[in-house]
């Protein structure tokens, strides 16, 4: 898994701003890609759904939120890809 650091999307409008890390596999020759990401406390009631990941790198992608969990003084996201990472 990959370090990154960016931010976490809703439209054209920046939520947060996240740290975290990206796991990339092939599935039946086809590449996908997830991971997961911390957010302050407050982030808990993050809705379940469709965002875009933009990384500092330069780097972004869609991806879908598929649960989010309190660890300490943080919640943590846990993400699968929508498309490529460009």
């Amino acid at each position: 898994m990959a370090s990154f650091q960016g931010q976490l999307l809703k439209g054209e409008q920046v939520l947060y701003q996240v740290s975290g890390r990206l796991q990339f596999q092939s599935r039946e020759g086809i590449r996908v890609w997830g991971g997961h990401f911390t957010l302050p406390l407050e982030a808990q009631s993050l809705e379940l759904g469709p965002y875009r990941l933009a990384l500092d790198d330069g780097r972004s992608g869609d991806i879908q939120i598929d649960s989010v969990s309190v660890k300490g003084i943080q919640s943590m996201a846990y993400f699968q890809g929508l498309g490529d990472l460009q």
